[in-house]
């Protein structure tokens, strides 16, 4: 599990770039898809499945109220228009599992977070997208640099 930061730092050091589509250049950012869960007190709240342009900021938005906000996959995409096509496709094929919040949230779902990961690689290797989860990359490469 890992947070907004940590993803924003990882791509900062590897220099991912995105497109900045208002202005037709590219600059640091993580554009994706990611799994999650906002949890206070070791209560783990139902399973986020959704898009953004912008990790930290996503974070910080789901960490008000004292909650903490946790990324269990964070899949890198080459723009925002994938992003919605794969959102599109996940809420599509898995709407069997969608949770209804009552607040009327729609990214909620059943799923376990890592068991939504492996669904969402799934549909991003559907749509024919590259398969880039940062959340894993990071946490395997905190593993090799203690070992």
């Amino acid at each position: 599990m890992l947070t907004g930061k940590d993803i924003w730092d990882y791509c900062v050091q590897g220099d991912i770039l995105v497109p900045h589509l208002s202005r037709g250049t590219w600059k640091l950012g993580t554009v994706g898809v990611y799994t999650g869960f906002q949890e206070i007190n070791n209560h783990r709240a139902p399973t986020k499945v959704g898009k953004t342009v912008d990790s930290v900021a996503l974070n910080r938005g789901r960490s008000q109220g004292g909650a903490n906000w946790w990324f269990a996959s964070f899949f890198i995409l080459p723009n925002k228009e994938c992003s919605k096509e794969v959102e599109k496709t996940w809420h599509h094929q898995m709407k069997s599992q969608n949770y209804k919040g009552i607040q009327g949230q729609t990214e909620l779902y059943y799923f376990d977070p890592w068991e939504a990961a492996d669904e969402l690689e799934g549909v991003i290797r559907s749509l024919g997208l590259e398969v880039r989860d940062l959340v894993e990359e990071i946490l395997e490469n905190r593993l090799s640099t203690a070992a």
